[in-house]
Parts: C-alpha cells; structure tokens; sequence
C-alpha cells in the first residue's frame, strides 16, 4: 500500500468492478467506460469505497496485534 494514493485503489477498484460484471452495466447495458472518462464525482464516490475498504482492514488488522 506504500506509495499507492486514494485515487489509485479507487481506480482499481473500478477497474475490477468493470472486469466483473464484463464492462457493460448492468442497468443501462451500455459499455462501462475507462476511468478517465468517468465524471469526477464518480471517481471521487469509487475513490471513498476504495478508503472505507482499506479503513476497514487496518482496524481489523490492529485487532489481530
């Protein structure tokens, strides 16, 4: 995790999202598109799922100490 930003697991967040459900969305059946072509409150929303994750695993992680 060292060296990597919120943005960077926020992206790859998206990225194996995108990969699970085939690229396409499901609601619209659209193709899904990169993450640059993502509005920035999107990648901003991606981006805090991606911080609540990691949260998440280091109080869990400090429990495990």
């Amino acid at each position: 995790m060292a060296g990597a930003s919120n943005e960077d697991f926020g992206r790859i967040a998206y990225d194996a999202y995108c990969e699970s459900v085939g690229y396409v969305s499901h609601y619209t059946k659209d193709a899904l598109p990169d993450w640059e072509s993502l509005a920035e409150p999107v990648q901003s929303a991606w981006c805090a799922a991606a911080n609540s994750v990691l949260n998440h695993l280091m109080l869990l992680e400090r429990g495990r100490n």
